[in-house]
C-alpha cells in the first residue's frame, strides 16, 4: 500500500521518518511531501497515488492543512489521517470535512495496524489510538500502552527526504534521542501528553546511548553533513544518560553540535563536559524576563538568578548562546515584556528569538487567560497562525507596545546602547516599519542559527507564502 506523509515545515520531521521506517519494514510503500518545498504539490501527490494520506500537524497550521487534506480525498480518493500535536489534543478534529481518521498519542503500532487492515479490507475501527468515521459515526478508541524501549522500533528512516535538494545539501542535521518531558509548563500542551498516558507506561524514554550514537555516525557518513542539532525536549535532564553519551558522541561522529537545554539543569561541569564533547552553540527558553509572568503564570520553575548563571557558564566557554523569548502572555504588561530586553542583554544573547504567545488547547495557560478574562467568548483555535510570530488574540493592557517591543526586540539585544531610543519608539501605534523590521531581523537571525545563508531563508520564506495560497481553496 502507498502511503503519502505530508507536512508543512521544511525539515526532516523524526516521528514521520519513524513511521516510514515501520511501514516500510512491513513491505509498504512511503514518500514524504513538504509543502514548503514542493512546487506543484498536488500534481505530485496525484502521481504517487496514496491510498493513505498522513498529515503532521501542529496548532495553528491545522487550518491549512484541513483545506488540502479536503482537495487530496476530493481528488484523489485518499484516506486522510491526522497526526501531531494539535490531533492529539484536539481529536473531535475528527468531525471536520475532509478528515477520515484521527491519531491520538504516538502512532507507530496504530498506522500499521491501520494500512493492514486497509489492505485486507478489514475493520479500521477498533484500532487503539484512533479516531475513525464509520459509517456515519465517529468511534473513539483509547490510546495502547507506551511502547517503553525505544530501541524495539527501527531507526528512522532518513532516506526519505533525500528526495529534497534543499533538505540534502543542509550542513546540519538534527536528531532526538529521547521522548516526553519531565516540566510542566503551562504554556506546552506536553502536561497533557503526559496526562493521557497515565497508567499506560513509562512516559519519559531515552535511546540507548551507542545505538544513538551509532545511529548519528551512520548518516554522517551516508549524508555527509557537518554540524549536528539535537532536537529533545531537554538534552541535559537525564545526567546518567548524558555522562554515557557524551564520550561516545565525541568517538563515534565527533562533529560539533547544538542542543537545547533549560537554564536551571545546567551547571558549570555539564557546561564544560558539552564543550569538551564538540557544543558549540545552545539554546534556553527565558520566556519573560518577569518572574511573575515565567513562573508564577508560566510554571517554569526558573530565576532569573539561574538564568543569569547559565549564561555565564556559557559564554566563559565560548558557546553560543540562543535564547527563545514570548510576548503577550496573560497579565503581560509593557513593563513586564521590557524586562524581558534587559534580561537578555544581561546575558549578553547571541541570537534572541521572540515569539508571540499563542494559547494552545487543553494547557493550563489557556485556561488562564479564559478565566481572567483575555480572551472573547468566541475564542476559535482556528484563528491561531502558524508560526507564532505575529498575531495574538489575546485582551491585555498596552498590548500594541508589548507587540512593537516584541517586533524590536533583536534590535534592542543585539545593540543595547539603542534600547533607550527604541523603547522610546514602542509608544507609537503598530505600524508596516515595524513589520518590516521584525522580518529582516527575524530571517538574519534564523539564517545564522541554521547555518543556510541569508539569501536562501529569504527565498524560503517567500514560497512558504506561495504554498498557502496554493492550498487555498478554489
Amino acid at each position: 500500500m502507498r502511503i503519502a506523509f505530508v507536512h508543512s515545515f521544511p525539515q526532516e520531521y523524526h516521528g514521520v521518518m519513524y513511521l516510514a521506517a515501520v511501514l516500510r519494514a512491513a513491505g509498504h510503500e512511503c514518500e514524504v511531501f513538504v509543502t514548503a518545498l514542493e512546487r506543484n504539490l498536488l500534481v505530485e501527490l496525484a502521481r504517487f497515488g496514496p491510498r493513505i494520506a498522513g498529515f503532521s500537524v501542529t496548532t495553528g497550521e491545522h487550518v491549512g492543512m484541513l483545506r488540502l487534506a479536503a482537495r487530496v480525498r476530493r481528488d484523489l480518493g485518499a484516506a486522510t489521517v491526522f497526526g501531531g500535536a494539535h490531533p492529539t489534543v484536539c481529536p473531535e478534529m475528527i468531525e471536520r470535512d475532509g478528515v477520515d481518521v484521527v491519531c491520538v498519542g504516538e502512532g507507530e503500532d496504530a498506522l500499521l495496524e491501520l494500512a493492514e487492515a486497509m489492505e485486507r479490507g478489514g475493520d479500521i475501527g477498533r484500532i487503539p489510538n484512533l479516531w475513525v468515521k464509520r459509517d456515519g459515526e465517529i468511534v473513539r478508541n483509547e490510546v495502547r500502552p507506551l511502547r517503553e524501549d525505544l530501541e524495539g522500533l527501527p531507526r528512522p528512516d532518513w532516506s526519505l527526504y533525500r528526495k529534497y535538494r534543499f533538505l540534502r545539501e543542509k550542513t546540519t542535521k538534527t536528531f532526538i534521542g529521547s521522548r516526553g518531558c519531565p516540566f510542566r509548563c503551562t504554556f506546552c500542551t506536553d502536561p497533557y501528553f503526559r496526562s493521557l498516558y497515565r497508567g499506560k507506561g513509562r512516559y519519559l524514554r531515552m535511546r540507548d546511548p551507542g545505538s544513538f550514537a551509532g545511529e548519528i555516525a551512520e548518516q554522517k557518513a551516508t549524508l555527509g553533513f557537518r554540524t549536528v542539532t539535537f532536537d529533545d525536549e531537554v538534552f541535559v535532564w537525564n545526567r546518567e544518560w548524558l555522562r554515557a553519551f557524551l564520550p561516545l558522541y565525541r568517538e563515534r561522529v565527533g562533529l560539533p553540535f547544538f542542543c537545547g537545554v533549560r537554564a536551571d539543569t545546567l551547571t558549570e561541569e555539564i557546561v564544560r563536559d558539552l564543550r569538551a564533547a564538540g557544543c558549540y552553540g545552545m539554546s534556553f527558553g527565558i520566556e519573560s524576563g518577569s518572574e511573575f509572568i515565567r513562573n508564577g503564570v508560566g510554571g517554569k520553575g526558573v530565576t532569573n538568578e539561574q538564568i543569569l548563571a547559565a549564561s555565564r557558564w556559557v559564554r566563559a566557554e565560548g558557546i553560543i548562546l540562543r535564547t527563545t523569548n514570548m510576548f503577550c502572555m496573560p497579565a503581560e504588561t509593557p513593563a513586564r515584556a521590557w524586562e524581558t530586553v534587559r534580561l537578555n542583554i544581561a546575558c549578553r544573547t547571541d541570537h534572541p528569538f521572540a515569539y508571540v504567545y499563542q494559547p494552545l488547547p487543553r494547557t493550563e495557560m489557556y485556561e488562564y487567560a479564559r478565566t481572567h478574562g483575555h480572551l472573547d467568548p468566541d475564542f476559535d483555535f482556528d484563528r491561531l497562525e502558524p508560526m507564532h510570530l505575529r498575531g495574538n488574540p489575546l485582551r491585555l493592557e498596552g498590548k500594541g507596545r508589548i507587540l512593537n517591543t516584541q517586533r524590536l526586540f533583536y534590535l534592542a539585544v543585539r545593540h543595547p546602547r539603542l534600547a533607550p531610543l527604541l523603547r522610546f519608539l514602542t509608544r507609537l501605534p503598530p505600524n508596516p516599519i515595524f513589520d518590516f523590521v521584525f522580518k529582516l531581523c527575524l530571517v538574519r537571525n534564523y539564517s545564522r542559527y541554521k547555518k543556510l545563508g541569508f539569501l536562501k531563508t529569504l527565498a524560503l520564506a517567500l514560497k512558504s507564502r506561495v504554498i498557502e495560497q496554493e492550498v487555498s481553496p478554489q
